[in-house]
């Protein structure tokens, strides 16, 4: 069921912008100006649906390039016009590993006025870089998975060797612990 829905490049005043904007050329800025403009008039579940994904974006674009954020969002956008996703669907992991984290941002592309916050970005995406080709296996960490080790599973359209470690600790911290998201041995559990 395809359910149309307001696109933020459709909404941008043409004053700020002096021109129409594709999607696929906004800038952080501009995605949340329009997201801004339509979450004040939509209907209450869909302005929580918007906030929880706007605010994932902010975090998202601190450690990926801004393309693979831009790309993420819209493939959250495009599921949810082809009623394949509902704003109340706030769980994003299969979308993130999907497309997120094979583009990390590089310690040259990150800036920081500090230089301990630099050299903690710049270990975190070297440190990242030599093991994002692993991706989680989402069924393991929701305790409903029927394979004993690594197997191959759909993330996004695309399938890929999963494997059995945290998924909260993965995307925090990325390592690779071998517990469940949701065991009591996660410091990230929710």
């Amino acid at each position: 069921m395809i359910a149309p829905i307001v696109w933020p490049h459709t909404v941008l005043g043409y004053s700020y912008t002096a021109t129409e904007v594709p999607y696929g050329s906004l800038d952080i800025s501009l995605l949340a100006a329009g997201e801004i403009s339509i979450i004040i008039t939509a209907p209450q579940q869909e302005q929580l649906g918007r906030l929880h994904l706007l605010r994932r974006l902010f975090y998202h674009n601190k450690d990926y390039q801004w393309s693979a954020c831009r790309n993420w969002h819209q493939a959250v956008l495009l599921e949810v016009e082809r009623g394949i996703r509902f704003w109340s669907n706030t769980d994003y992991r299969d979308l993130e590993a999907g497309i997120l984290y094979r583009h990390p941002l590089s310690s040259s592309s990150s800036s920081s006025s500090s230089s301990t916050s630099s050299h903690r970005s710049s270990s975190r995406a070297s440190s990242f870089q030599q093991s994002n080709r692993r991706y989680f296996c989402l069924d393991f960490n929701r305790d409903n998975c029927h394979h004993a080790g690594s197997h191959d599973a759909k993330i996004g359209s695309v399938t890929q060797n999963v494997e059995h470690f945290c998924a909260a600790c993965w995307r925090k911290d990325h390592e690779a612990r071998e517990h469940r998201e949701t065991a009591s041995a996660c410091p990230y559990r929710k």
